[in-house]
This record gives structure tokens, sequence and C-alpha cells, in this order.
């Protein structure tokens, strides 16, 4: 089959994309601001015949530069019907080559296994079969730098919060009792309130350098704001200080939530990107309160799926990450691997080792 690339303007890219099953976050405009405010350069690319006009599939390219010089990435993609990948690769590779590529990484969007919530397989589904002459060029990254988690904890929501709730596991009913207790509520950092977005942004920082995650920067997250603009919610969990004549409340939890939105509702989704707490709160049952409020605001939304995101993948009760997601009740989506799609052999061995 004769395939070609080409790019496309940002409307056009995100007139199909939206109507994709695969669409999510990681291919959006908003997520091509947010690479080129960190220094990225991003292409919208269409992958159709010839004689066809229509896109087959598409992809938002991006490329950023190294000591041997440049890479590409597809991350979460190409969107689209995905046994067209095997036809995607050669007019991609051909692509590349023109513009002195050393490899590029694709990372599909893509469930090859759906899990219990302890591990046990419940589906499979493998990726389409590549030939041999394209497997020759195409290696599992030995090392992703995608965005996406592998492994995400999927919660497919009621249509009323009753029913949410009930679905809930007794230590999860047990730390909503306590946030009720606890007179929490829910605020959001909105535009203008420069204070309250500093306030959650250093919970997130404070509780990654706690748990040894990677800290993202105070000026990762204030782009990420300017990137996606009313499709991030940057919401706190607000505690009224005790014995306080005045009444104030402080921030004691914080996450950070996508809106992935499809142009059919019932495939968007809501994602919780990135969550923290002050640890002297544990008790107050802040971190379940939270879930259990952007929960409901997807159920408002009209969603039938909430992501908790990622988990590590390991089910022997060592991750504790896991544990607490697992109070909500849910399943596990794996998700296809990263691979390397090698333009320039000696450079990409060179970059291997360095």
């Amino acid at each position: 089959m004769s395939i070609s690339i080409e790019t496309i303007d940002q409307q056009s890219f995100d007139a199909f994309a939206t109507q994709q099953t695969n669409f999510n976050y990681l291919q959006s405009p908003e997520m091509a601001k947010l690479r080129q405010l960190r220094g990225q350069a991003v292409q919208f690319l269409s992958l159709r015949q010839p004689t066809d006009a229509n896109s087959i599939m598409v992809a938002l390219l991006s490329v950023k530069k190294t000591k041997l010089g440049k890479v590409a990435s597809i991350d979460g993609g190409p969107l689209g019907n995905i046994t067209k990948l095997p036809d995607y690769l050669p007019a991609l590779k051909s692509y590349l080559k023109q513009q002195n590529i050393i490899y590029c990484q694709i990372t599909p969007h893509f469930v090859i296994k759906t899990l219990t919530q302890d591990g046990e397989i419940i589906s499979q589904n493998p990726l389409p079969n590549l030939s041999p002459n394209q497997t020759k060029d195409l290696k599992l990254a030995r090392k992703s730098f995608s965005a996406r988690q592998e492994f995400q904890f999927i919660k497919h929501l009621p249509e009323n919060v009753e029913s949410l709730r009930q679905s809930y596991n007794q230590s999860a009913r047990r730390s909503l009792k306590k946030a009720e207790q606890n007179h929490l509520k829910i605020i959001e950092a909105q535009e203008g309130n420069e204070d309250r977005f500093s306030k959650i942004v250093k919970i997130l920082e404070d509780t990654a350098q706690r748990q040894n995650f990677a800290k993202k920067g105070a000026d990762y997250y204030a782009k990420l704001k300017q990137s996606f603009g009313k499709k991030v919610k940057f919401f706190g969990v607000e505690h009224k200080i005790d014995n306080d004549p005045d009444n104030n409340s402080e921030i004691i939890a914080a996450g950070v939530f996508i809106i992935d939105q499809n142009q059919d509702k019932t495939k968007s989704e809501l994602i919780y990107l990135f969550g923290g707490s002050k640890k002297q709160f544990a008790n107050t049952g802040a971190p379940t309160f939270l879930q259990d409020q952007a929960m409901q605001l997807a159920i408002q939304k009209g969603y039938q799926k909430y992501n908790f995101y990622g988990v590590s993948g390991n089910f022997d009760g060592s991750d504790p990450v896991l544990k607490f997601k697992q109070s909500f009740r849910g399943q596990i989506e794996q998700y296809a691997p990263s691979f390397d799609l090698i333009i320039a052999p000696l450079r990409y061995r060179l970059l291997q080792i360095l």
C-alpha cells in the first residue's frame, strides 16, 4: 500500500484526533503547546493514501536536540485505526530521514491487557504484527521517556454518586466519614489566584520529595496550566485550622486533573495526573475525599471513566499507591510499551551508550 505523510494544521489535526477511540491528552494541541514551551519543536502529521485527501492516522510529533543530533517522539500515538500502524512505519521512517532524525520513540495508546485490580488477566489484545522488514528497524525501547504510564488504574463510573460511594471498599468509606467529620472542602486554583496555585504546587513538590519521586518544578506546573487552560484542574483540600480564633483554613492535600475530552462524552475521561498531601494530616481522609470529589465531577460531566493513572504493575502488596487506589475498586489497563524506530543506526547505538 502506498502511504504518504504530510504536515497538517492544528485545526485539521484536532478535528480528526478527537473523533478517535484512542485519543488522549498526550496527542492534543494543548500538549503540543506545552512541549513548545519546554523547548521542543512540534509537527502535526497526517498519514494518508496519495489518492485520498482523508487521513488514515494522525500524530503529534515532538523533536528535541541531543549532543549527536535530533531525536523525535510520538507519545500516546499515532491516533486512528491501530491496525494501520505497520503501514505507517516505512513512510514515517522516510519522512524522518529527510529531517536528519536519529530515531523516533513511538508509544502507542493501545491497551494490550485488561486485568483485575489484583493483577489477574481479564483479556488480552496484542498489537498488530509487524513485517520482518519493519521489525529490524523497530526495537523495544531500552529506556522510555514517555509521559504515559504503562499500567493505569481505571474506575468505570456509575450514573450517580450514591452508587459510586457504595462501590468503594470499607477502608475508603471510613476515610470519607473522617473527611466529613473534619469538614473538609474542595477548592480550585482558578485563573488569577496565584497564592492558592503556589500552595498547591508546594504540596505536590514536597510529596514528590518525601516519596522519592521526580520533582516536576513550579515552572512545569505553570506551563501545564498555561497550555491546557480550562482542561486542567488544580484542586486542593481545605481544612479549618484548629483553635484558630479567625476560623482560617489551610490546604492539606492537592491534585492535578486533566480533562481528556473526546467528541463522544462516553469515551472521555478525567485523569488524576499528580497528587500529594501533608503528612501530618494523614488521618483526616483528605486524599480519599479528593478522589471522591473528582469522580463526582466526572459523573456530572457525563463521563463513564475515571483514570487514577499510574501504578507500578507489581501486585505483590509492595505498592502503596496501588493499595490506596484499590480501595475505590477498579481494574488495570496495561498499555503497549515504547518502541524506537531507528533512522540512523550508528548514532542511535552511540546515544544508547551515552
